[in-house]
């Protein structure tokens, strides 16, 4: 599966909330979400308009939730 796709980019960013909020691990949920924002990253302009902008948005709160975190 794509990196960028944003069934995948949503899926470890759920999970890296459920690490976070439910099971109190901060260094899980920040390791799901840099691994999927380090793998999507360098493939991002490989995407169509509607893929990029569906990604871009997801990224953005991945990246956010790290900072937060």
């Amino acid at each position: 599966m794509n990196p960028c796709s944003s069934v995948k980019l949503s899926l470890a960013l759920s999970l890296s909330v459920f690490y976070y909020e439910v099971l109190k691990d901060k260094v899980t949920a920040c390791r799901y979400a840099d691994s999927a924002l380090n793998a999507a990253l360098p493939k991002i302009d490989e995407l169509g308009e509607h893929e990029f902008h569906d990604a871009k948005t997801i990224i953005e709160i991945l990246k956010e939730n790290v900072l937060l975190w």
